[in-house]
């Protein structure tokens, strides 16, 4: 009798099983987080024609960590071999790929390549290792962009020293944009129509399957104004994400315009920083910014803790936006919700206020021997400092809950 009953159980299981499955495969494009590749990131089944591909978060981004494989008509395998569309994916036509991407994803733009290129701080963390006719990239975000050619009317060029990734972008003169990366470099280039290029999807903004920022975030209100602030656990600390806007002596807002106090919170005295803090809350230590760096960049080996805490835009001269050639906007990955924004600084003395969009200072209370303060210093690069200096500048404040 008992193994009538475990032989019903078990048919059940199965059937409840297969049905769970025919209702996963019914979905469109699913982000199968249960099942792993074997570099243990999540997939995504494409439902057009039921391949799978690795999927990676950089920053508030999810991307596609392989070239599409979908085929249409105007896409074709390097060299015309079809072991390269497994190995490469498909290159498509430059005036035809506007669309490919499966459903809830899409042709990244060229601005979004520069919040990726700008968050990693150095593209070659996102190359492959091998593949390379020299030598790859170390693949720290398991992004594996190969050297996988392009198409031009001539044939077939560049496997193994470069890649082309179309963009949804158009150039001043309105021709289709794509980024050249190679082993020394990145820069945009305009493709003609006729070319063929790979291509790498980005997931819609605001979708469920969206994974959250590694911080635990939520929020507090400051009593003494009634302004709310997210704040976000990192580590074992508890940080305001925000800059402080409270408003004291010897406190400013960026070129003397409220709209920057709402953006950017103010700029503080070293003495007003002091005691600017609420009840509760601190301004950090050098010692307590240490730790928050060391935790951020933590198993990471690269110093990499400004891509970390930096806001995923706003960075860079031309509003956030990647420069050619290969320079950076600075825009960081923001991957633990402290979203430090470049709200620049005010000379005291002088009056004039210099680096928004382009740094962020943040004052410890920690002082030297000369009475010079220590300050956290985000800029363009990935890197994150701790400098010293006359106090004779204004600086943004971020509160340590006690």
């Amino acid at each position: 009798m008992k193994g009538n009953i475990c032989l019903l159980v078990l048919v059940f299981a199965i059937v409840c099983l297969c049905g769970g499955c025919r209702e996963a495969e019914s979905k469109e494009n699913v982000i199968l987080k249960g099942f792993k590749s074997f570099l243990g990131q999540d997939v995504l089944k494409d439902k057009r024609d039921g391949q799978t591909y690795r999927i990676v978060k950089v920053g508030n981004q999810i991307w596609m960590a392989e070239n599409l494989r979908f085929k249409i008509k105007e896409s074709w395998c390097l060299d015309n071999k079809e072991v390269n569309c497994k190995k490469y994916g498909r290159l498509y036509r430059n005036s035809e790929a506007s669309v490919v991407c499966p459903d809830g994803w899409h042709l990244p733009s060229y601005d979004e390549f520069g919040t990726l290129f700008g968050g990693v701080g150095d593209y070659r963390t996102l190359l492959s290792k091998k593949g390379w006719d020299v030598y790859g990239g170390n693949d720290y975000y398991n992004f594996t962009i190969l050297p996988a050619g392009y198409k031009t009317n001539e044939g077939f060029a560049g496997e193994g020293q470069m890649t082309y990734l179309l963009t949804s972008s158009l150039d001043k003169n309105n021709h289709i944009a794509v980024i050249k990366i190679t082993r020394d470099k990145w820069n945009w280039l305009s493709a003609g129509e006729n070319g063929a290029s790979s291509v790498r999807c980005v997931k819609d903004s605001g979708s469920d399957d969206e994974a959250s920022s590694q911080g635990d975030v939520s929020s507090m209100i400051d009593s003494r104004d009634g302004t709310r602030y997210k704040i976000v656990n990192i580590g074992e600390q508890v940080w305001m994400a925000e800059n402080l806007r409270y408003k004291t002596e010897e406190s400013f807002c960026y070129d003397d315009v409220n709209s920057n106090c709402a953006n950017y919170g103010r700029l503080y005295s070293w003495d007003a920083a002091m005691t600017a803090c609420p009840q509760g809350w601190h301004i950090p230590s050098r010692l307590e910014f240490n730790d928050l760096i060391k935790v951020v960049e933590s198993g990471r080996g690269q110093k990499i803790g400004g891509a970390m805490l930096k806001s995923w835009n706003g960075w860079g001269e031309n509003n956030g936006k990647i420069f050619e050639d290969n320079q950076r906007s600075g825009n960081g990955l923001d991957a633990f919700g402290f979203s430090a924004f470049p709200a620049g600084y005010i000379h005291l003395f002088e009056e004039e206020y210099y680096n928004k969009g382009k740094s962020a200072y943040f004052w410890s209370s920690s002082e030297n021997d000369w009475g010079e303060g220590y300050y956290l210093e985000l800029s363009v690069k990935a890197n994150a400092q701790i400098n010293v200096t006359k106090e004779v500048y204004g600086y943004s404040v971020r509160c340590l809950r006690d």
